[in-house]
C-alpha cells in the first residue's frame, strides 16, 4: 500500500473545512454586595440598561444603575439566598416596554416605592409587558393598574 501525499493533503483540507467548534461566550460578573433586594455586580462591562441578569438560586435581576465599575440591580425571587462572590450572567434579553422618564414620576428614576412604572398604550400591551417582567417569569405576581395623570 502506497501513501500519496496529495490524498493525505485532500483529507486534511476536508477535515479542516468541516471542523466546527461551538463556542459560547458569556459575560459573567460577580456579586459585590447584596441586601434589601438589591445587588451590586462587578464584571459586566458590556451590560446594557434594563438587561435581565441571571443569578444563582433562580434569582433574576435587571441592570438598572450602570456605573463605571459596577452594575446596580434589583433582584426578583429568593434574593436573600444570593451571597457576595456568586456569579451573575448576562442574558442578552432586555425588558421591553417604555419606562416613564418624564412627568410626575421622572424624579423617582423609574421606580416608585419599589414598583417599576411602565407606560402602555392599552390593557393588552400592559398585560404583555407584565408577562415579561422577571418576577412574573419566576412565578410571582404583577399588578397592572392605570397611573393617574394628575393627583386628586
Amino acid at each position: 500500500m502506497t501513501i500519496r501525499p496529495e490524498e493525505i493533503t485532500s483529507i486534511l483540507k476536508q477535515r479542516i473545512e468541516d471542523y466546527d467548534v461551538e463556542t459560547n461566550l458569556t459575560e459573567v460578573g460577580t456579586v459585590l454586595q447584596v441586601g434589601d433586594g438589591l445587588a451590586r455586580v462587578y464584571g459586566l462591562e458590556n451590560c446594557i440598561a434594563m438587561e435581565m441578569l441571571e443569578l444563582e438560586h433562580g434569582v433574576t435581576g435587571i441592570a438598572f444603575n450602570l456605573e463605571e465599575d459596577n452594575v446596580g440591580s434589583p433582584l426578583f425571587g429568593d434574593w436573600d439566598k444570593v451571597s457576595e462572590g456568586e456569579p451573575v450572567k448576562r442574558t442578552g434579553k432586555v425588558v421591553s416596554g417604555k419606562l416613564v422618564t418624564d412627568g410626575p414620576y421622572a424624579e423617582a428614576k423609574d421606580i416608585v416605592l419599589g414598583f417599576i412604572v411602565v407606560e402602555a398604550r392599552d390593557l393588552a400591551e400592559a398585560t404583555e409587558l407584565s408577562r415579561a417582567c422577571p418576577i412574573a417569569i419566576g412565578g410571582g405576581s404583577v399588578e397592572v393598574r392605570p397611573v393617574m395623570a394628575s393627583p386628586m
